[in-house]
């Protein structure tokens, strides 16, 4: 075993240490740990080790591993931090910054796309008790899934909520009188 590879293995297991002191989320756990996981595997690959590697090398990575910018910032993130926490502020991944390109813009239905989801919303779609008539009687407004998919499908259109944010959705935070709801939105804060 080569000697970058005796030190890959000190710093894999000090990143197991590392990481139950960090106060991050189950979520951001799983993922620094798959990308840790991706970028350890390149280095044994290439009889590297992160003490001996600087900005090219993990830059070699990322090509390798053909990830988009979020990802490529996340990585960035990571490895600065634990880099520093290992090997101190002069090391060159210390001072890494992988720059955040803006996101596209987003996609959304067309006013024709919207009209087409509209019309499954027929009542009664599903007395005919055929097969083909089985795939609208979950949008069969006489039916109470029906409405309830209906009303998220409106809630959806009218307030442009992520699916994540319409499952986080609790009772207790609608206030009917006003018309307003509160639910835990992206960066984990709350928004009406």
């Amino acid at each position: 075993m080569s000697e970058a590879i005796e030190q890959l293995d000190i710093e894999i297991a000090a990143f197991q240490r590392y990481v139950p002191d960090q106060r991050w989320a189950a979520s951001t756990v799983k993922t620094y740990t798959y990308l840790f996981e991706r970028c350890t595997e390149w280095l044994r690959d290439n009889d590297l080790c992160l003490a001996d590697c600087g900005v090219a090398e993990i830059g070699d990575f990322l090509e390798d591993a053909d990830w988009g910018n979020s990802l490529r910032n996340k990585t960035s993130a990571l490895l600065r931090r634990f880099v520093e926490s290992l090997y101190g502020k002069t090391h060159p991944l210390a001072k890494w910054h992988v720059k955040r390109q803006p996101a596209p813009p987003q996609r959304f239905l067309t006013m024709e796309q919207v009209g087409i989801l509209f019309a499954c919303f027929q009542p009664g779609l599903t007395r005919g008790g055929r097969n083909e008539d089985r795939r609208f009687w979950i949008c069969d407004t006489e039916k109470p899934l029906g409405i309830r998919n209906l009303a998220i499908l409106l809630l959806l259109l009218d307030t442009a909520l992520r699916a994540s944010e319409v499952c986080r959705l609790q009772l207790s935070r609608l206030e009917i009188d006003k018309g307003v709801f509160t639910v835990r939105v992206k960066g984990g804060k709350y928004g009406f």
